[in-house]
């Protein structure tokens, strides 16, 4: 196949990743509202609207070793999709966390460490290319995207937990 015939391919579906995003983004906004909905804690509905995706992403690793155009956008599609419905979830997080008052001020240094996050990641991803391939990148990638819930699911409990009592009054807040 010539390179001419493998542009063709991916121009006519470049828009297949972009679509997929857009409805795992609305995927994760439902779901976790229809497992409140049916009965399920606000806790166990994050966890299961974070759980299924992070099992997505790892389908990013097939895209490298993909067989044909059309496996490889479908591949990454599916991560996107994946990805669009964490992203969903863990945007919500401050609000099922903290405090009103505080929502804004959390949700800001998370867009702070994930703008410093992204730079980053961004400038070691050529290094990792140039001395390991783009596998590498995808693995520290796929990694990341299993730990966050990991991460959620040990200390996300306790920290609902502690909200909860402090805004009904029965923790008092100390500064320290």
């Amino acid at each position: 196949m010539c390179i001419t015939s493998i542009c063709q391919t991916i121009g006519a579906f470049q828009w297949f990743p972009y679509l997929c995003a857009a409805i795992g983004g609305l995927t994760g906004g439902w779901l976790s509202g229809r497992l409140i909905g049916r009965g399920f804690s606000l806790n166990a509905a994050r966890k299961i609207s974070l759980a299924i995706p992070a099992c997505i992403m790892p389908f990013s690793i097939l895209a490298a070793r993909a067989q044909s155009t059309h496996a490889a956008v479908a591949l990454i599609g599916m991560t996107l999709f994946g990805f669009q419905m964490w992203t969903s979830n863990a945007q919500t997080l401050p609000s099922d966390f903290f405090s009103q008052a505080s929502v804004g001020s959390v949700a800001g240094m998370g867009g702070v460490a994930s703008g410093t996050s992204c730079l980053l990641f961004n400038l070691y991803t050529g290094w990792m290319v140039s001395h390991f391939g783009y596998a590498a990148v995808i693995i520290v990638a796929v990694c990341l995207s299993l730990l966050a819930p990991l991460v959620y699911c040990g200390c996300g409990q306790h920290s609902a937990n502690r909200v909860r009592l402090f805004q009904s009054g029965n923790l008092q807040h100390h500064e320290t």
